[in-house]
C-alpha cells in the first residue's frame, strides 16, 4: 500500500535560525582550544560561520563552559560594534569575559 508521510513541523517563524556557536566541531582542551574555538565561530571545518552578516539578533542561551566565553569574546570582538544585537540568557560562564563585564 501507499504510505502517507507527515509534512515536516515548522517551529521557527521565517528569517529565524537555530545554531550552535561552536558546532561538533571538536574543541581541544590543551593550547589549541582557543583557536579551536575561534575556527568553530568563524566557519572553519563547518558548513558556515555561528553569526552570519545578515543576522540582526543574536541570543545565546545558558552558556556556561569555558569554552562558551571563549566563543562569547570572539562573538563580541566581531559583531559587538555592529548592527548585530547580541544577548545572552541565563550565562553562567565563571569568569565572566570581560568584554562583557564591562557592559552590565
Amino acid at each position: 500500500g501507499s504510505e502517507e508521510t507527515a509534512a515536516p513541523i515548522k517551529f521557527l517563524p521565517a528569517g529565524v535560525r537555530l545554531g550552535s556557536l561552536l558546532g561538533d566541531v571538536p574543541i581541544s582542551r590543551g593550547v589549541d582550544g582557543a583557536s579551536d574555538v575561534r575556527d568553530a565561530v568563524d566557519g572553519t571545518g563547518r558548513d558556515a560561520p555561528a553569526i552570519l552578516s545578515t543576522d540582526e539578533a543574536l541570543v545565546i542561551l545558558a552558556p556556561h563552559t569555558r569554552q562558551h566565553a571563549m566563543a562569547i569574546r570572539r562573538v563580541l570582538a566581531e559583531h559587538g560594534g555592529g548592527k548585530t544585537a547580541v544577548v545572552l540568557i541565563n550565562c553562567r560562564c565563571d569568569p565572566l569575559p570581560r568584554a562583557l563585564s564591562r557592559s552590565e
